[in-house]
């Protein structure tokens, strides 16, 4: 799996099979990353003493070799670029893998999921942003009929703004929005009572409720917004978009309870 958008409609068994074989050949490719690095360091460090130690005997020699450490530095980091590029944010791995590992023991083993995740780097559309930028990356959409019926859709998308500092230094400010769509079964309508049961129930869990919407009479949507941060790794992944899942569905269950 390289990054870019992809599209699965499968059941979640397949799916959680291909992502765990994405995320181990990603690993693969991070310690690839690695091993270039410190082997760009290495040839680096002995173009350098060739270059300083030209003065003495064997002039010819070592302009050679460092020459030579200066070709092999270059085709290093060429290479390194290019496990940089099929590099995958490991936090969008995460994500499906533990959204679905947790869902799947509530989605009938012949229903097909249908999942649309976006494996690029926040700016991968971006062209010449400037010092100031901002990104909205919608990256993560699932979509399944549950066993209780209601369909389900979840999303995720990550707005970040991008400052560029002096010597090129990079400064951000994060935030994550995550949206529950439910298609609901007959049994849990209608939406509006829902929508009530939930703008009254308290906010936990750092996971503050942004907005409820009883689209029809079938039809619940439900907004999460997560704190801000600075650091990019630190937005919310898996388990958040699990926590609003389940709150959703604690707004459910308080209002078929009898009043």
């Amino acid at each position: 799996m390289t990054p870019g958008v992809v599209k699965f409609r499968e059941p979640a068994d397949t799916i959680v099979s291909r992502f765990t074989v994405a995320w181990v050949e990603d690993k693969a490719i991070e310690r690839k990353k690695r091993q270039h690095v410190w082997a760009m360091v290495g040839f680096g460090a002995a173009a350098l003493v060739s270059i300083i130690t030209t003065g003495l005997l064997h002039a010819s020699l070592h302009l050679a070799v460092g020459a030579a450490a200066l070709v092999l530095a270059g085709a290093t980091g060429y290479r390194w670029r290019a496990y940089k590029r099929l590099d995958i944010d490991d936090r969008k791995l995460q994500t499906v893998l533990r959204v679905l590992k947790i869902l799947r023991a509530d989605i009938p083993r012949t229903e097909r999921v249908s999942l649309s995740v976006d494996l690029r780097d926040y700016d991968a559309t971006a062209s010449h942003p400037g010092p100031v930028a901002v990104f909205t990356d919608a990256w993560f959409r699932l979509t399944t009929r549950l066993a209780d019926g209601n369909v389900v859709t979840l999303m995720l998308t990550d707005r970040i703004k991008r400052k560029t500092k002096r010597k090129g230094r990079l400064r951000f400010g994060a935030q994550s929005q995550i949206r529950v769509a439910v298609r609901l079964a007959k049994q849990y309508r209608p939406a509006a009572s829902i929508a009530s049961r939930l703008q009254a129930r308290p906010q936990r869990d750092g996971l503050p409720l942004a907005g409820v919407t009883a689209a029809s009479e079938s039809r619940l949507v439900v907004a999460f917004r997560s704190p801000k941060v600075q650091i990019l790794r630190h937005l919310p992944a898996g388990d958040a978009v699990l926590q609003a899942l389940a709150s959703v569905y604690g707004g459910l269950a308080a209002a078929r309870r009898p009043a």
